[in-house]
């Protein structure tokens, strides 16, 4: 297979574009966007695994606390069909991805992923990132409301987490915060031959691999780090 084009897999016909009409992406992304998910449903549906499509009923209460929390915040000016997606991800990654865990920890990982997604999606500028750290550091006031809200949520973690884990969300946000950060500012810069190693180095800053990681052992069902420490590798 000499390049993409040689694979057979052809976008569903007359398959409707999921992006809200404000969202700011061009049709390219969105007929890139329907193929993977074809792509990756295809593949789901040959290997038998079933795909969840609604969250079971159980889950209601984390659905119903995180939007209930979301309700109450002030994220500036993130428009209502952009934050219900990250809302929806939200819900379904702590409710689903950690349903071994305690509801309220289920909670926490959508509020989370909220101000995570808001994050990586764009919805934060250069000015307010590169303050991020400091602030949160001092205990001043975010440039941004959803800054201030994810600063509330890792504040939190501590009560979910043990210390180890709860320093390791910490550090690897602050990773992912400031690899968000140098991609806006170096945008466009071309990768040295020689720089081989950089996009696999970029992409353990930015994808918040540690985090979501820890999350599957809160301090509930998992009081003793010597018990999950030499898993998290």
């Amino acid at each position: 297979m000499d390049s993409v084009t040689d694979i057979n897999i052809a976008l569903p016909p007359g398959k409707p574009s999921s992006r809200p009409a404000d969202a700011h992406y061009s049709s390219g992304e969105d007929d890139l966007q329907n193929l993977a998910r074809h792509v990756v449903n295809s593949l789901l549906a040959r290997t038998g695994i079933q795909i969840i499509t609604a969250l079971p009923p159980q889950n209601a209460y984390v659905e119903q606390r995180v939007r209930a929390t979301v309700a109450t915040w002030d994220v500036g000016d993130i428009p209502a069909a952009r934050l219900e997606r990250y809302i929806v991800s939200g819900i379904q990654l702590g409710a689903v991805g950690y349903a071994h865990t305690a509801p309220e920890t289920q909670v926490l990982i959508g509020l989370y992923t909220v101000c995570g997604l808001s994050v990586d999606d764009g919805e934060c500028d250069a000015s307010a990132l590169s303050e991020f750290a400091i602030r949160l550091q001092t205990g001043r006031p975010q440039l941004l409301p959803i800054l201030d809200r994810f600063a509330e949520v890792l504040a939190q973690m501590p009560d979910f987490f043990n210390l180890y884990l709860a320093t390791t969300v910490l550090t690897d946000t602050l990773n992912f915060v400031n690899s968000t950060l140098f991609e806006k500012d170096l945008e466009g810069m071309q990768l040295r031959p020689a720089a081989g190693q950089y996009p696999l180095y970029k992409r353990a800053r930015n994808g918040l691999g540690d985090v979501f990681a820890a999350y599957i052992w809160d301090k509930f069902s998992f009081p003793d780090v010597s018990t999950i420490i030499q898993a998290l590798p």
